[in-house]
């Protein structure tokens, strides 16, 4: 996460910084695979990313998009063996 304080009105911007790996939301059944970050900005990120099942593991999408930064917030970055 990134952190940026405006010098005129002190509004706090945070950003989620996507880079390669896997992401998931609590009450989904896909995992997002970002395979390549393609262009980042300050409003969006494009990336490359894979759709997948987590149950039995097909795959629904594989392309570019355009992921705004306030549509992906709630993503979590997945940790297959955190313990």
């Amino acid at each position: 996460m990134v952190v940026n304080l405006t010098a005129m009105n002190t509004l706090i911007d945070i950003k989620m910084i996507i880079t390669k790996g896997i992401y998931t939301t609590n009450n989904s059944d896909l995992n997002i695979h970002v395979l390549n970050v393609a262009y980042r900005c300050a409003d969006y990120v494009k990336a490359k990313i894979m759709i997948v099942n987590k149950r039995n593991g097909i795959v629904y999408d594989t392309r570019y998009y355009k992921l705004y930064y306030k549509n992906i917030t709630h993503w979590i970055k997945y940790l297959p063996n955190a313990s």
